[in-house]
């Protein structure tokens, strides 16, 4: 009957609720009065323009069809939803209000002022950033869509109120005197009277800092940056969101029709995953997050499908249900989702009932909100404020069925998160708290997957990560008010990342055991036992239905216990300490150690009663020990001058003394003592940068009795940009300007992208002009940051400027976009006495531009002016060759400056455009020449030429330690083994060969080449000649690739000469072109082989010489042809017959043929082959029992 009852003023509590009415200025609580009233008369108050203004509650929920519906029918219009239900709305004056009742509408209240005066304005006293000299005040006016703007303007004149500007189709900025805000809140046309926004206070890193995420999502390049990119979070609120920039291509509704609601859900989604776009402090915890927005639990029922459909792997749930509502339908279908969907978790919020007795219990005990919370398998969240005091109205546990409700605790009181039209608000709740662990969960995810090569991780493990390593507040281990704790980011990644847990199952009856050895210097050991517990039935008082035990065994058999709590419905009870005991009724239990000896200690797991096994498990654990850490700032962040900001740190234990932080602001090189004597149990800290601090050479650090720990890297202090607008918007040309920020000597532009704001530019003074992605079509946002670049000074964005559509300030724009020049370097010997100079304009203004002037100067020359002749009208462009040319014939840097003007010309910025040509006089070798041997401090060396034409990998030099003579050398080398890019060719470019007085028969290129082909496909070395000192290259008869390239045959790794015979000469014949003076190329043709190396470049000249076998020496050996394809001539000429013995090697010194025969008197020949053997070098070593000589092969 007891519980009949109960359950009976939980019903009446919750039909209480739903008819309410929830405005800031308090709640309304209302009866049916529709019938009740005849007309609206007595309603002039509220009436303007034949409308009347009210409040219009339905007794159901509506959807904007429905709506829409009554509006046709009606004349209803309805604006702001307030729950429960309920809108502000405009009647027609005429309406008979008896009629619409068949409408669903309930209630028709008077919509006062007091609804409409936010509390700021009405405490005392108001807050300084809205007071203006004279009494008077600054403040924001909310007004209708159904009245103009030039209504309003003319009202406020009526009442002599000042108005400033509007900040956007609503909103007005007007100032008044302090004693008229109740009067201007009286007027009909004024829907909401609220403060300026204060300057610089918006913010939500206190959650984000207080759970961690700042350490595995870092402000600096080489920190851990996880932020929840690729990972789906369905989020069940009150429908469809925005718009807001924070959710730029992340957000997808469903359905995709799906109507919007009020602004709790655009808050929720802006802790799970908003990018902190328009403000850049407003960054949620899983700012990469994709975010899947639902009405109420529809992110659940759809969970099935959309998991697998949507990616869908964490569901967020803000709402409530019943107080103390227990284990019943819904708790059984949330076990069901998360069983049947292992990679899928679900975050409810615990409740907001902490004020109350709803659970029969002082002390808000037995509160925990609603039967999906109440699952074993999801995780319900509690609210701690920012210095981890549990909020009053945080709902307590345990479960109806006393098992550990709420399981884990985050910020959710006073977070600003988003709402509609790029605007943020102050929230306080469990509410708050749930989408901080959604979107922490996220980032984890995201963690897991990407050192788990892209496997999704069982949400039974990250349940127990966040768990085990939450920071124990509150009672000594768990407890009915924080759970297990609050959740910590770094711990959980930390464990994560070190694979601290393990997998496993049990049967009934059955048991595993685990040994770890803890490592020196731990003060603390925290194991934990979780599973998936299968559903039970709401018939039972214990929903357990696979029981586990876990207990925890030192290396001296000591037995330890998990933590448990007493659920009697009683206060004392359920605030009393855990003690160590068997846990029947919990699907997770923990034990921790804080007396640790050194050695293996064993977990042991129970399948005490399994009646549906096997049952998976998982174990995972953590070590705690003396060390801090100092947890923001880490490194990179950007804090702004003069405003407060919150240090954290991680420690163990409560009682080992006090903490002193301290600050450099020079790279470490000094230290200040910011706290002294901070209290041992406090882990944060309030610090407000000096306002005249700028530098980005910033350092905290915090010690504790000597043990200290300092930010992973610098961090800046700067202060940010104000006043940011756009003053110019003409067709795709913008001009940015700001207020100057003291100290800065430089400024990052930022433009919104497809998700984030991006780096667009920089500007070293207060203004920017943006020539390309904008237009005057579409809606930008654009931010900036202030540097102060001599001490690496990186600011924090501006808050984000919205340009709307639309031409500001247009009217003449010729927009020089480019000068043209025919070439950018050329030799002397090809310049031109008559080079053409082009100029192309575009008219980007409102106007057709008719005979424009242009001009380019020459270096120091006089300037040349001409007109463009006819009209240049808007949009078009032109490319106009000046009919005065430039002299180029001597060798020098020609800088050519063209622009344009008009008297009109808006944007001087955009007139100018410079191009550069350089004229070089060649590097002249002339034979026979020693070109090149890379030992020179220059590469390219004088008068040669690197060609990157990919901008990856080219020629460059690199040290040998063997060349082609004796000891090390520099080489020019292609790095081919690590080029990516196949196909690609790169030249390196000789200095000009003047060939014009050559008189020997030959001219020779020679070098001396080493290389190692890759395994597959083979790198090519090919030879180009550019004759008459043009650009026009004719190949040469040099083109070697794989064996025929090769020095030391194939190679699976890098390539580097260290033997004199990895080397080999080769030489290139450039006879034909005697008389001409010639460049040539040694062009690399890339396979992703191996690396090559060129050097001693040689250009040389001879006549030919006898070279035939008669014209051999006595007592000689000649082999030829050599190289050859395998097949070989041996001639000999001796004075008398005699036995010739020759053994042939390959190069790692193998015999391939072992031979002997006789020669007689005089020449003779003999064949050898070895053609049967791979391309490459050979030995052969010929001796006669008193000489011997060693020839080289080189086998094609």
């Amino acid at each position: 009957m007891k519980k009949t009852i109960l359950i009976f003023v939980a019903f009446l509590t919750f039909q209480a609720q739903a008819q309410k009415i929830y405005l800031k200025s308090g709640e309304i609580q209302a009866s049916a009065n529709v019938g009740r009233i005849d007309n609206f008369n007595q309603w002039q108050t509220s009436q303007f323009n034949q409308q009347v203004y009210c409040l219009v509650q339905f007794s159901a929920s509506t959807s904007q069809q429905d709506r829409n519906e009554i509006s046709k029918e009606t004349g209803i219009q309805f604006f702001d939803y307030i729950p429960r239900w309920a809108f502000i709305a405009s009647i027609p004056a005429s309406t008979d209000v008896n009629q619409l009742n068949k409408y669903g509408i309930k209630n028709i209240l008077p919509y006062e002022a007091k609804y409409k005066l936010s509390k700021q304005l009405m405490d005392r006293p108001l807050p300084d950033w809205i007071q203006k000299p004279g009494n008077e005040v600054e403040i924001l006016i909310y007004t209708y869509a159904n009245i103009s703007n030039e209504q309003v303007i003319s009202e406020l004149k009526k009442h002599d109120y000042a108005f400033i500007a509007w900040q956007s189709e609503s909103i007005a900025k007007v100032q008044i005197k302090e004693s008229q805000i109740e009067a201007i809140a009286q007027l009909p046309w004024v829907k909401i009277v609220i403060a300026t926004d204060a300057p610089g206070k918006l913010e939500n890193d206190r959650g984000r800092t207080d759970h961690r995420m700042n350490n595995i999502d870092a402000d600096y390049a080489t920190g851990l940056h996880y932020d929840g990119k690729g990972i789906s979070v369905a989020v069940g609120d009150d429908g469809g969101i925005g718009p807001h920039i924070d959710f730029k291509g992340r957000l997808f509704f469903h359905p995709v029709n799906l109507g919007m609601g009020g602004t709790h859900c655009d808050h929720v989604a802006g802790i799970v995953g908003g990018a902190g776009n328009f403000d850049p402090v407003m960054k949620g915890n899983g700012k990469g997050a994709d975010l899947h927005i639902y009405d109420d639990y529809q992110n659940l029922s759809n969970a099935p499908t959309h998991y697998n459909t949507q990616g869908v792997r964490i569901t967020s749930n803000s709402l409530g249900q019943g107080c103390n509502d227990g284990y019943n339908n819904s708790s059984v279908s949330a076990d069901n989702l998360i069983n049947s969907k292992p990679s899928l978790i679900s975050i409810h919020s615990a409740g907001n009932s902490g004020n109350t007795t709803c659970g029969g219990v002082a002390q808000g005990y037995f509160t925990i909100t609603g039967g999906y919370k109440a699952g074993k398998n999801v995780i319900a969240v509690g609210n701690v404020e920012k210095d981890d005091d549990i909020a009053a109205s945080s709902s307590r546990g345990p479960s109806e069925d006393g098992r550990i409700k709420p399981e884990i605790c985050a910020v959710g009181t006073s977070v600003n998160s988003t709402q509609p039209d790029n605007t943020y608000d102050n929230f306080t709740g469990t509410s708050m708290a749930c989408p901080g662990v959604a979107g922490t969960l996220a980032s984890l995810w995201q963690a897991y997957k990407e050192t788990h090569a892209g496997a999704d991780p069982s949400s039974a493990l990250m349940k127990a990560l966040l768990l085990n390593t939450a920071d124990d507040i509150g009672n000594r281990g768990p407890d009915f008010i924080y759970g297990f704790g609050r959740i910590n980011a770094r711990r959980a990644f930390k464990v994560m990342n070190s694979n601290q847990f393990m997998i496993d199952s049990v049967n009934n009856g059955g048991t595993k055991t685990f040994n770890i050895n803890i490592p020196t210097g731990t003060r603390q050991l925290k194991v934990m036992c979780y599973w998936h517990d299968l559903a039970g039935s709401p018939g039972n008082s214990i929903v357990l239905v696979n029981n586990l035990d876990m207990t925890v065994s030192s290396p001296a058999n000591t037995v330890y216990k998990p933590w448990v709590l007493n659920n009697a419905p009683n206060v004392g009870a359920l605030s009393a300490l855990a003690v160590r005991n068997t846990d029947s009724i919990n699907n997770v239990e923990q034990v921790t150690i804080d007396s640790l000896v050194s050695g293996n200690y064993t977990i042991n797991i129970a399948g005490t009663d399994v009646p549906q096994g096997p049952q998976v498990f998982v174990v995972t654990y953590e070590f705690i020990s003396d060390s801090l850490t100092l947890t923001y700032p880490q490194g990179g962040e950007s804090f702004a001058s003069g405003y407060a900001e919150r240090v954290r740190w991680d420690a163990y234990g409560n009682n080992l003394g006090t903490f002193k932080l301290e600050i450099s602001s020079d790279a470490g090189a000094t230290w200040n003592v910011v706290a002294a004597s901070i209290p041992g149990d406090r882990r944060y800290y309030d610090w407000t940068p000096s306002a005249s601090l700028n530098t980005g050479q910033m350092l905290m650090r915090i010690d504790r009795g000597g043990v200290l720990d300092i930010s992973d890297t610098l961090f800046s202090v700067m202060g940010v940009p104000t006043g940011l607008t756009v003053d110019t918007a003409c067709g795709s040309n913008f001009h940015l300007k700001w207020n100057a920020t003291p100290n800065a000597n430089g400024y990052k532009i930022y433009q919104l992208g497809t998700k984030y704001m991006e780096e667009i530019g920089t500007s070293v003074t207060n203004d920017f002009y943006i020539n390309t992605g904008v237009n005057t079509t579409d809606t930008f946002y654009f931010a900036v940051a202030a540097l102060e670049t001599t001490n690496g000074a990186n600011g924090r964005k501006c808050i984000a400027y919205r340009k709307l559509p639309g031409d500001i300030n247009c009217l003449d724009d010729a927009y020089n976009v480019e000068t043209i020049l025919p070439f950018t370097n050329v030799y002397a010997c090809a310049a031109n006495g008559n080079v053409p100079v082009k100029v192309k304009i575009k008219n980007i203004g409102l106007k057709n531009l008719l005979n424009l002037p242009v001009y380019y100067q020459v270096n120091a020359a006089p300037v040349v002016s001409e007109i463009i002749p006819g009209a240049l009208n808007i949009g078009d462009s032109i490319i106009y060759t000046f009919t005065t040319t430039v002299n180029m014939l001597n060798a020098g840097t020609y800088n050519i400056k063209t622009w344009v003007h008009t008297t009109g010309d808006i944007n001087n910025n955009n007139d100018t455009s410079m191009a550069t040509s350089t004229v070089l006089a060649p590097v002249v070798f002339t034979p026979p020449a020693m070109v090149q041997d890379f030992e020179g401090p220059l590469f390219a060396p004088n008068g040669w030429k690197v060609l990157d034409y990919d901008n990856n990998v080219k020629w460059q030099k690199i040290f040998c330690l063997s060349g082609a003579n004796v000891g090390n050398t520099h080489a020019a080398y292609m790095d081919f083994f690590n080029y990516q890019s196949k196909n690609a060719i790169d030249d390196l470019e000789t200095p000009m060969f003047d060939l014009t007085n050559v008189s020997m028969d030959s001219v020779l290129l020679t070098f001396d080449i080493a290389h190692a082909y890759g395994p597959a496909e083979t790198d090519t070395l090919s030879m180009w000649v550019s004759p008459f000192c043009n650009d026009n290259y004719a190949p040469l008869n040099y083109k070697k690739w794989g064996a025929n390239l090769a020095t030391v045959g194939m190679m699976n790794t890098i390539f580097s000469p260290s033997l004199q015979n990895q080397w080999r000469k080769d030489q290139v014949d450039l006879s034909a072109y005697k008389g001409q003076k010639v460049f040539v190329k040694f062009r690399g043709s890339n396979k992703n082989g191996n690396n090559l190396y060129i050097d001693n470049i040689n250009l040389i000249t001879k006549n030919a010489i006898a070279s035939g076998v008669n014209d051999l020496d006595q007592e000689k050996y000649l082999i030829y042809p050599n190289p050859s394809d395998g097949n070989y001539i041996l001639a000999m000429n001796s004075h008398v017959a005699k036995t010739i013995h020759y053994t042939i090697y390959n190069v790692t010194g193998q015999i391939i043929v072992n031979n002997t025969i006789e020669i007689g008197q005089g020449i003779t020949e003999t064949a050898i082959n070895i053609a049967e053997f791979p391309a490459g070098y050979y030995l052969i070593d010929i001796h006669d029992g008193a000489k011997s000589e060693k020839i080289k092969l080189t086998k094609l």
